[in-house]
């Protein structure tokens, strides 16, 4: 019975240290694309920035980038099928 019992705590340590893991490398990756999708706007505004444009004697601050959200469906990339029709009959209904 006590062999039993430790094969049942590995196998829960090792299933909570894979979603551990996955979430850590999901939060990772999030990071990751987000550097890719703010450098062209970055580069973009480069030359701007160099540059003092004023408009009636104010300088002009250029706003360069807005990160996305980080929601749990990107950290966990979960999501039951049941919450998928759920959240879609909620948005029609709201309409």
């Amino acid at each position: 019975m006590i062999k039993a019992q430790a094969i049942l705590e590995v196998t829960v340590v090792f299933i909570v240290g894979l979603f551990l893991f996955f979430g850590i490398m999901s939060v990772w990756m999030w990071g990751d694309n987000q550097i890719a999708k703010r450098q062209p706007k970055y580069n973009k505004t480069r030359v701007e920035a160099g540059s003092v444009v004023t408009i009636n004697d104010k300088p002009i601050v250029y706003p360069v980038y807005q990160p996305d959200k980080l929601s749990e469906e990107d950290v966990f990339g979960l999501q039951r099928q049941e919450d998928k029709t759920e959240s879609v009959e909620e948005k029609t209904e709201t309409q």
